[in-house]
């Protein structure tokens, strides 16, 4: 029979500044070029019958750099309907590692053992093809910028603000010439004495 295994790769940049306050295991964007991000793999037996544990060998491959870093990971055993995170060869369900170029950092799962496994989602609505190279899928996706991009943004934020207190003192300029004309046509035309 075959197994059925929903996958979600949880990922999240450790890059410094931008780790204000306490962040939980979610989706965020601000992953950087050189910055250290960590990365678990949570699995869910989609099937009937419990999966008896195995291994699959995840790895990342950075689009712009033509590089990839590879893992084997232990699934732990799963009953049907039971969610639980891989463990990478330190025994840790987390790994850490660098974003190694800016793009996009693309999850593959190239093999499953026992191979009669069929990944999906962890919702169970999207198939994986479970491979590397041509045929198969990505997992998961991450988007990285550079710090370059990032100042160049908050400069132009800054910017944009500096732009509007000019705005407002030029408009506010102009009400002040229209109040003095208005009162100085006013009072010239309506009370001439």
């Amino acid at each position: 029979m075959q197994c059925r295994l929903g996958l979600e790769v949880e990922a999240r940049s450790k890059a410094p500044f931008l780790k204000i306050g306490k962040h939980k295991w979610e989706e965020r964007e601000d992953f950087v070029e050189m910055e250290s991000y960590t990365f678990r793999f949570k699995f869910k037996n989609l099937g009937l019958v419990p999966f008896p544990s195995g291994k699959a060998w995840m790895r990342v491959e950075w689009t712009f750099v033509r590089q990839a870093v590879r893992w084997e990971i232990v699934i732990p055993h799963l009953e049907s309907g039971q969610e639980g995170y891989a463990k990478f060869d330190t025994g840790s369900t987390e790994h850490e590692s660098e974003a190694l170029s800016s793009g996009f950092g693309l999850f593959f799962c190239g093999k499953i053992d026992p191979d009669n496994t069929h990944l999906t989602s962890l919702d169970g609505k999207t198939d994986y093809k479970i491979g590397f190279g041509q045929d198969a899928n990505s997992v998961r996706s991450i988007k990285v910028t550079t710090w370059n991009a990032i100042y160049a943004m908050y400069s132009m934020y800054i910017s944009a603000g500096a732009l509007i207190v000019i705005v407002l003192e030029k408009f506010s300029e102009f009400l002040f010439w229209v109040f003095r004309f208005w009162h100085h046509f006013f009072h010239r035309w309506f009370f001439p004495f």
